[in-house]
């Protein structure tokens, strides 16, 4: 049910999201943030010095925080 109601959110975003709407989406500051791609929970790519976020990324994020349920 979290997975679809995150779908749902998500809708109003483009495919590709900046950090501040992932900090947004998942209610996280930006240290928070950079831990989730640091430790690679969060799949992201740089291009120059801009972060880029899959939406995809962020809904398996989701998705296996609520397998463990948290």
């Amino acid at each position: 049910k979290k997975i679809q109601e995150a779908i749902i959110m998500l809708e109003n975003y483009q495919d590709i999201l900046k950090p501040a709407e992932v900090c947004e989406i998942l209610r996280i500051g930006k240290s928070s943030f950079y831990k989730l791609i640091d430790s690679g929970q969060l799949s992201a790519y740089k291009t120059g010095k801009n972060w880029k976020i899959p939406k995809a990324s962020v809904l398996k994020y989701i998705n296996s925080m609520s397998a463990e349920g948290n």
